[in-house]
Formats: C-alpha cells, sequence, structure tokens
C-alpha cells in the first residue's frame, strides 16, 4: 500500500475530496481503491498529517476502526458514520484508533464505500476535527447523496478501465500502460521513447493487446474502451 499527499492526486479525485469536505463541513479525507482481496491501496490524503496516516494504515490502528474499509465492504455496507458505529462494539475494540483520532483533534469519520456489479472497489473516508461542526441526521442524508453520486462518477475513471482490461482480458501491467498511452493519442514512437523499449517492442505489445481484447485496430480498440464507460 502507498500513502500519498495532495500533490499526488489526479483531478477528478481532488474534485471529489474538495466537494465531500465542503459538503462535509470537515477538514481531511482519505480516498483509497480496493483490491479483489479487500485490502485499501494507492490511498491519498488531504488535510490529513501524514503521521496519522501512518499509524492508521503501517501501525495496524486501522484494524480498530469499527469504519474500516474492510469491515464495511464485509457487511455490504456504502456508508457509515464513527459515531454511530463504535457504539456497536466493545470500547477495548475501538479505543486504539480513538486515541489516535484524540492525538490529532480529530473528532469523527464519515466513511462512504463505492461499488460496481457487486464489488466494492474505492472508499472515502472524511473526517470532521474539533473545530468542524458536529455530524447530524442532515450528514447522513448529505453523505447518501454524495456516495451515490461518487459511485457512479468513478465508474468511468481510468482506474476502473485499467482493472477491467487485467481482470477481465488478463492484459499485463505494461500492456495496460501500452493502452493508456495509446488512448492518448502516442504513436508507437513515442510509447517506445515513453516506456524506454524498442519499437518492435511496441508493436509487440501492441498486436497482444488488440489478440487479447478480440480487436483488429487502434480505432476499434478505442471505440471497445468508450463502451466500458
Amino acid at each position: 500500500m502507498r500513502l500519498a499527499s495532495h500533490s499526488r492526486f489526479d483531478r477528478s479525485i481532488l474534485r471529489i475530496i474538495e466537494l465531500a469536505q465542503a459538503s462535509l463541513q470537515a477538514s481531511a479525507s482519505g480516498f483509497y481503491w480496493i483490491d479483489p482481496a479487500l485490502n485499501m491501496i494507492e490511498v491519498s490524503t488531504v488535510g490529513m498529517p501524514f503521521e496519522f496516516s501512518q499509524g492508521y494504515h503501517s501501525g495496524g490502528i486501522g484494524s480498530y476502526d469499527p469504519c474500516f474499509a474492510r469491515r464495511l465492504a464485509g457487511q455490504n455496507r456504502k456508508l457509515a458514520l464513527l459515531s454511530d458505529e463504535r457504539t456497536k462494539v466493545a470500547p477495548d475494540a475501538v479505543e486504539p484508533y480513538l486515541a489516535l483520532l484524540r492525538d490529532f483533534a480529530f473528532t469523527d469519520t464519515t466513511d462512504m464505500i463505492f461499488w460496481r456489479n457487486g464489488v466494492p472497489f474505492a472508499g472515502l473516508g472524511v473526517v470532521k476535527r474539533l473545530d468542524d461542526p458536529p455530524a447530524s441526521e442532515e450528514t447522513v442524508a448529505v453523505a447518501s447523496a454524495l456516495q451515490h453520486y461518487f459511485e457512479s462518477e468513478l465508474q468511468c475513471h481510468p482506474h476502473m478501465i485499467q482493472e477491467e482490461l487485467s481482470r477481465r482480458f488478463g492484459l499485463t501491467a505494461r500492456e495496460v500502460e501500452v493502452v493508456n498511452l495509446l488512448c492518448g493519442g502516442a504513436s508507437n514512437s513515442d510509447i517506445a521513447k515513453i516506456l524506454g523499449i524498442g519499437i518492435a517492442t511496441v508493436k509487440t505489445h501492441v498486436l497482444r493487446c488488440f489478440d487479447k481484447v478480440g480487436v483488429k485496430s487502434r480505432f476499434a480498440l478505442l471505440s471497445f474502451l468508450s463502451s466500458l464507460h
């Protein structure tokens, strides 16, 4: 798992983060993708100290979070508030996480899990500080609307297309890179320079991508990828 800061966000994810924090009147957020084993990967944060993220993910304290992604996904949940979920577990089962929150003046979280065809693929945790307005019934209503909207928007994210190509068609990581560059309008020569490989190797990758997806030209490949959105 990789921890990343504000500067590592792509624009579409940053827009989601900014809208979530503004709508829920919260100071910090963490966005992440979820792999098939329900692990949080490529975690990116806004307004959250690195030490907090490190303690949560690398320090194992996240396992004490009643809104932990694996727990919510396992329960087929889409939305949860820490202030509600903490009352459903024994105090000692959540205290290490609450202590971490207190260390950084965090008070509550709103967690969203995003699904596609019955499979969780991403999540967003929005975190309130002491000086943020407390969560309310309105928070739940707004968060529920945002969850549905973000879930729909993320279906078209390049990450989802890459996952589909890997899972459904068996493209390798390098082949996915080649496809991404093709979608960006790169020529074989451009791809060779960007990836540091020979043009003959690029042609081999392209032909293998065509074969695995079942198309015969770049235009057909791009048209097919558009249909996946």
